[in-house]
C-alpha cells in the first residue's frame, strides 16, 4: 500500500487542503499544533471510519461546520483506489454519511460499514476487524503519538499482541471446545435417557410381530368364510329376484284390473251423462215444436211492406197539408174576430163599415177549420191502420225467421240425440267387454298370495344371510384395522429401535470425541499456542534488540521476556522502564514499535501495507546523537514509503522529501 494524496474539507484545523505523498521518506514538518498529526488521523479515518474510543465525529469535524469530507487516494496491489468519507452534524451528534469507493475508476456509493469492509479486503486485512478490535493497522503502519509508549507500560499488552497475531484464536478454540464438551455431555445424557428402554422396545417388537402372524392367519380363515357367504348371497339374491318378478307380474295384473275398472267407470259415467243429455234434448225438442206451431199460425198480410211504407208516407204528407190549412183558417177567423170586436183594422187603422160581412167571413173560416179538423182525424185513423199493418208484416217476417231457426234447432237436437243414443249403445258393448276382462284378471290375481309368501320367505332368507355377511365383514375390517395398526406400530418400533441404535452409535462417537477433545486436542492447542507465541517472541526479541542497538549506545541492553515485556539492563543490572530518561524511553518504544512492525509484516502474509510506515513524533526527547541514528534506521527500514511527523529541524536532512505545515488565522495550511 502506498499513499498518493489526501484531501481534507472542514476537518479539525483544516478548511480545505490537499497534500500529495511522494515515494521514499517524507517529513511532515511544522510547529507544535500546526496540524501535522491531523493528517495522520485523517488517513486512519479515511480507511476505517469512526471507531468508538479511538476516532469520533466530534474529534474530526471543524468547529462551526455542518459537514466535513476526507478523501484519500492510494495504491494497493497495483490498483488505484480512491475513498471518500463524509461527516454530517445532526442536532446533538456528528455521524458518518454514505461515501464512495473508486477502484481503477469504477466508483460505488457505499455505507460507512460497506466502505470499511471493502477497504479491509483491498489491503488484505481480516474481515474480523469489522467486529473485533484487532489493531493491526495501529501497530504495523501508524501509531498515534500518545499511544507510542502505551504498549510498553500497558498491563493488557500480552492480550493486545495475542489479538494482533491472531493467537487468541487458540483460547477461543479452547473455549469453544469447552462449550462443545459441555454440549456433548448434555447430548450424551439425553441420548442415554432416550436409549434406556431399547430392550423393552425389542421385546415389544417380537410381541407385535407374533400378533401380526396370528391376525394374518385369522384373516385367511375369515376370507374363506366370507367367500362362502358371498356365494350363498348370490344364490339367495337370485331366488329373491325371481320371486319378486313373479309378484311384480301379479302387481301388473292388479294394475290392469284397476285400469279396466277405471275405464268401466268412465264408460258408465259417460252413458249416464249421455242419457241425461238425451232427456234434456227431448224436452228441448218438444218445447221447440210447440213454438214452431205458434209461429206457423201467423198469417201473411194483404199488402207487402214496401206498399205499406209508401201509403204511410203519403198519409203523413196529406195530414201535414190538412194541418197547415186548418191552422191558416183558424188564424184568419181569430184575426177577423179581433177586428170585428174592436171595429178598427190593426194594419191600416180603418174602421169596419160592414160588420155583417165580417161576421159572415168569420163564420165561413170557422166552418172551414172544423171541416179540416175532421179531415185530419180521418187521415190519422188511416195512418194508424197502415202502421198496424206494418207491424203485422214485421211479425210475419219474424215468424218466418223464427220458424226456420226452430226447424234447424229441432233437426240438430234430433241429430245429437241419435248420436248420443249410438254412443250409449257402444258404451254398453265396451262395458260388457271390460267386465268380462276384469273377471278373467281377478281369477288370475287370486293366486298372488302364494307368490307373495314365496317372496317374503326369500327376502327373509336373503336378509339373514346378508346380515351374517355384514357381521363377518365388520369382523374382517376390524381385524384388518388391527393388522394395519399393529403393522404401523411395528414400523414405528423398528424406526425407534434404529434411532436408538444410532443413538448408541452416537454415544460411542461422543465418548470418542470427548476423550479426544478433552485429553488430546486441548493439550495440542496449548502446545501450539505456546510454540507460536515462542516463535513470535524469539523473532520479536531479535528485531527489538536490533532496532534498539541502532538507536542507543552499548550502555543499555534490552530483550523481550515470555510476556513480551521489554527487559532493560544497564551495566549488568535490570532497571525499570519508568526510571529511564525521556530519550531512552522513546528509543525503547520506537524499537518495540519497529520490531512489532517487522514481525507483523513477516508473519501475517495477507496484509498489503508492508511498504508503508507512518511515524508520529518518533524522536521525542532524543539527544543529538540519537537523532543522528535516525538516518541509519530509515536506511535499514528499506520501505518504499515512510511518513514521519516531527518538529525536529534536524530530521529534514535525513529524509527524501519535506512537506511543511503551518497555521494561519487558526487554519492549517500546506506550504507549496
Amino acid at each position: 500500500m502506498l499513499l498518493k494524496s489526501l484531501r481534507l474539507k472542514n476537518v479539525r484545523s483544516y478548511s480545505d487542503a490537499r497534500i500529495d505523498f511522494p515515494l521514499g521518506s517524507t517529513l511532515l514538518s511544522g510547529d507544535i499544533g500546526s496540524g501535522k498529526s491531523t493528517l495522520l488521523i485523517a488517513i486512519d479515518f479515511a480507511l476505517f471510519g469512526i471507531r468508538r474510543g479511538e476516532i469520533t465525529g466530534p474529534d474530526l469535524l471543524r468547529h462551526g461546520c455542518e459537514t466535513g469530507e476526507i478523501e484519500l487516494e492510494f495504491l494497493s496491489d497495483g490498483r488505484e483506489i480512491n475513498v471518500k468519507r463524509v461527516l454530517k452534524k445532526r442536532k446533538d451528534s456528528i455521524n458518518q454519511e454514505p461515501g464512495y469507493l473508486s477502484v481503477n475508476g469504477y466508483r460505488n456509493e457505499l455505507t460507512p460499514t460497506e466502505l470499511t469492509a471493502k477497504i479491509l479486503d483491498l489491503i488484505g486485512y481480516p474481515q474480523e476487524m469489522l467486529r473485533k478490535n484487532r489493531p493491526i493497522f495501529r501497530y504495523t503502519v501508524y501509531t498515534p503519538q500518545e499511544e507510542m509508549k502505551q504498549i510498553i507500560e500497558n498491563e493488557g499488552r500480552l492480550e493486545t499482541l495475542r489479538k494482533i497475531f491472531d493467537v487468541d484464536k487458540y483460547g477461543t478454540i479452547k473455549s469453544n471446545v469447552s462449550l462443545l464438551l459441555s454440549a456433548a455431555r448434555e447430548e450424551k445424557k439425553s441420548l442415554e435417557g432416550y436409549t434406556k428402554d431399547l430392550e423393552i422396545r425389542k421385546e415389544e417388537l417380537l410381541e407385535k410381530e407374533d400378533k401380526v402372524k396370528k391376525i394374518s392367519s385369522e384373516l385367511e380363515n375369515q376370507s374363506i368364510i366370507m367367500k362362502k357367504i358371498e356365494n350363498e348371497i348370490i344364490i339367495k339374491r337370485n331366488e329373491t329376484e325371481k320371486a319378486r318378478k313373479d309378484v311384480d307380474n301379479f302387481a301388473s295384473i292388479r294394475k290392469d284390473i284397476e285400469t279396466k275398472e277405471k275405464e268401466k267407470s268412465a264408460r258408465k259415467k259417460r252413458r249416464e251423462r249421455n242419457a241425461a243429455e238425451i232427456k234434456e234434448m227431448e224436452e228441448r225438442a218438444a218445447s221447440r215444436k210447440g213454438s214452431l206451431e205458434k209461429y206457423s199460425a201467423v198469417r201473411k198480410p194483404d199488402m207487402d211492406p214496401d206498399q205499406i211504407k209508401a201509403a204511410i208516407e203519403s198519409g203523413e204528407k196529406e195530414k201535414s197539408g190538412v194541418v197547415y190549412e186548418k191552422s191558416r183558417a183558424q188564424a184568419h177567423a181569430e184575426n177577423l174576430k179581433r177586428i170585428h170586436e174592436r171595429g178598427i183594422c190593426e194594419v191600416c187603422g180603418q174602421p169596419v163599415h160592414d160588420k155583417e160581412s165580417f161576421a159572415a167571413s168569420i163564420q165561413l173560416n170557422s166552418r172551414l177549420a172544423a171541416e179540416l179538423s175532421e179531415k185530419e182525424e180521418a187521415v190519422a185513423e188511416k195512418i194508424a191502420s197502415l202502421r198496424k199493418k206494418q207491424m203485422d208484416a214485421k211479425d210475419y217476417l219474424y215468424a218466418i225467421e223464427r220458424r226456420y231457426s226452430l226447424e234447424q234447432e229441432i233437426n240438430e237436437i234430433e241429430k245429437r240425440r241419435g248420436m248420443l243414443s249410438s254412443e250409449n249403445a257402444e258404451c254398453d258393448k265396451e262395458i260388457a267387454i271390460l267386465e268380462r276382462d276384469i273377471g278373467s284378471l281377478e281369477s288370475r290375481a287370486s293366486e298372488s298370495g302364494k307368490y307373495e309368501k314365496i317372496l317374503r320367505d326369500a327376502e327373509k332368507r336373503f336378509d339373514e344371510i346378508n346380515a351374517m355377511y355384514i357381521t363377518e365383514q365388520r369382523k374382517h375390517a376390524s381385524m384388518e384395522t388391527e393388522l394395519r395398526e399393529t403393522a404401523g406400530r411395528i414400523a414405528k418400533i423398528r424406526e425407534e429401535i434404529e434411532e436408538k441404535k444410532k443413538a448408541f452409535q452416537k454415544i460411542e462417537m461422543l465418548n470418542e470425541m470427548m476423550n479426544w477433545l478433552g485429553n488430546h486436542f486441548t493439550a495440542l492447542m496449548d502446545s501450539m499456542e505456546k510454540n507460536v507465541m515462542l516463535a513470535i517472541q524469539r523473532e520479536f526479541d531479535g528485531c527489538f534488540q536490533k532496532w534498539f542497538s541502532l538507536l542507543m549506545s552499548d550502555a543499555l541492553a534490552v530483550r523481550i521476556d515470555e510476556q513480551f515485556t521489554p527487559i532493560i539492563e544497564q551495566n549488568g543490572y535490570e532497571t525499570e522502564y519508568r526510571n529511564l530518561s525521556g530519550g531512552e524511553k522513546t528509543s525503547v518504544a520506537l524499537a518495540y514499535r519497529l520490531a512489532l512492525n517487522r514481525v507483523i509484516n513477516d508473519m501475517i502474509h495477507s496484509i498489503k501495507t508492508k511498504d508503508l510506515l507512518i511515524l508520529d513524533e518518533p524522536t521525542d526527547g532524543f539527544s543529538t546523537e540519537q537523532l543522528d541514528r535516525i538516518r541509519e534506521v530509515l536506511n535499514e527500514l528499506k520501505l518504499k514509503q515512510v511518513v514521519i511527523v516531527s518538529h525536529e529541524p534536524k530530521i529534514d536532512t535525513y529524509v527524501d522529501n519535506v512537506i511543511r505545515i503551518y497555521k494561519e488565522d487558526h487554519t492549517s495550511r500546506i506550504a507549496a
